[in-house]
């Protein structure tokens, strides 16, 4: 029994940790809002929150295994997202406008087109030089 207790409370401790590495994230991330607001990093933030109510929920129906797994996922999340903002500040400070976003901007089908008739005419052009440097000389 007692070693649950401890277990119990270590989990409480380090849910308590989490909860402010979270909470100090969530708030270096509202401070860089005036110059770029990160949608991966409130992404870690809000699944961060979720997953340490999942932990509470639980850790008190007595599955304490379960929550400092819960723990470590929302560990990983928020570590992450403290990651992309340093980044991102770190390229603000270096005057870069485009930042770090993991995701895919849309980009248009007639530039797309333009880009894969060039990569294949690039193709088309080094395969004639191989030909022709190889055909047989007469």
């Amino acid at each position: 029994m007692a070693n649950t207790q401890d277990r119990k409370a270590v989990a409480i401790a380090r849910m308590a940790k989490i909860e402010l590495f979270l909470s100090g994230l969530a708030s270096e991330h509202e401070a860089a809002a005036d110059y770029h607001r990160n949608m991966i990093v409130e992404e870690c933030i809000s699944k961060g929150k979720k997953d340490l109510l999942r932990a509470r929920k639980v850790l008190f129906a007595g599955q304490i295994e379960e929550c400092m797994t819960v723990l470590e996922i929302a560990l990983l999340r928020t570590n992450f997202g403290k990651q992309i903002l340093e980044a991102d500040a770190v390229e603000h400070i270096l005057g870069e406008s485009d930042y770090l976003e993991l995701v895919e901007a849309p980009v248009p089908q007639e530039a797309l087109i333009a880009y894969y008739f060039f990569q294949l005419e690039r193709e088309v052009v080094k395969l004639y030089s191989q030909f022709k440097d190889e055909a047989p000389k007469t």
